[in-house]
């Protein structure tokens, strides 16, 4: 099964949040008869697989299921422009309570991962907020058929509707732009599309079962099918790494970041962080929005440990009454102060 370097996969991660944010996307809106097609339409996917080897019988069980949808072709953008998004609209008081309220549930998850990674908990924190709201909201998008959707940019039916659809804006594009995207886009899905079939097989699920986002990404992090083998890690030493469970996505986020150049222990200017975050993210206001919520998420986290009372154990005993209140009178007017 097909597993990339880690360049190509920065290369890939940059060009799949290029695409899913920026690029315009849509089924067609013609609606073509495939009842006479054994897989619903799917051919231009189904030999695509068949070509990487995959057994002919899984291809069947997966296109002829009734929770595949018939085929439609994608049509896409030629030159693909962000979209804006308004992150900065999650910077609000809701955010960081239910952020900060994951933290203080898996706090020694987050502080073995900053050990181990260098990164800080605060960022991993504000990307997984920033992603799914901490696993609240991963996404239920049947991710085979998305992925399988994507990968089939460069069947005919698509090239052909495509080229309608950019040359209408467009008269300058031509045939061999829409087919040159084609293939980009093929390019990004297909090694996610395999990614996703080994991620069912190795948990022995069906691959329709597999859910997540619009563009295939899934768990807390929202990785990628192929980054989950590249950079998944198994934090709770199960013997598998399942991007659901905090204790596996902590260290996964970690670990995504330090191999695409977060160094701990440096002390990083805000641009510089940004900078990094693009890896996980290409688009600017998003990296610009995790950085402010993890500057933000750090200060509660040091408030919190201010308002934690010394349980450092003291040189010597208070003897009498009046030591005693003289201790307390202390404790209690620092606990004020922090507040």
């Amino acid at each position: 099964m097909l597993i990339m370097n880690k360049f190509c996969s920065l290369i890939l991660t940059l060009s799949i949040i290029y695409f899913t944010t920026s690029c315009a996307v849509a089924q067609s809106d013609e609606k073509r008869d495939y009842s006479d097609s054994p897989v619903k339409g799917w051919e231009h996917a189904y030999n695509l697989l068949k070509n990487e080897n995959i057994d002919e019988e899984k291809l069947m069980n997966i296109f002829t299921d009734e929770r595949m949808p018939m085929y439609s072709p994608l049509k896409f953008n030629v030159k693909p422009s962000e979209k804006h998004i308004d992150y900065k609209k999650r910077l609000n008081k809701s955010e960081y309570e239910n952020a900060f309220a994951f933290f203080q549930q898996y706090r020694e998850a987050f502080k073995q991962a900053e050990d181990k990674y260098g990164v800080p908990a605060s960022i991993i924190l504000a990307i997984l907020q920033t992603e799914t709201r901490c696993g609240k909201f991963t996404g239920k998008e049947v991710i085979v058929h998305k992925l399988a959707w994507l990968a089939s940019a460069t069947s005919s039916e698509s090239i052909d509707e495509s080229f309608q659809f950019n040359f209408e804006k467009d008269e300058n594009i031509t045939f061999d732009n829409v087919v040159n995207r084609a293939r980009k886009l093929q390019n990004i899905f297909l090694p996610h599309l395999l990614a996703a079939l080994q991620l069912a097989e190795r948990e022995q699920i069906h691959p329709l079962e597999l859910k997540g986002s619009y563009a295939g990404a899934i768990g807390l992090p929202q990785f990628m099918p192929n980054n989950v083998f590249l950079f998944g890690v198994d934090g709770n030493g199960d013997g598998k790494i399942d991007l659901y469970d905090p204790l596996d996505a902590i260290p996964s986020v970690a670990n995504f970041m330090k191999q695409h150049g977060w160094k701990g222990g440096k002390n990083y200017t805000r641009s510089q962080k940004e900078k990094l975050i693009l890896h996980y993210n290409r688009s600017t206001p998003y990296a610009e929005t995790v950085v402010k919520m993890a500057d933000n998420l750090r200060e509660m986290m040091v408030k919190e440990q201010k308002r934690k009372p010394d349980k450092s154990p003291t040189t010597t005993r208070a003897t009498n009454k009046k030591e005693i209140i003289k201790k307390k009178t202390i404790t209690k007017k620092k606990i004020t102060i922090t507040k």
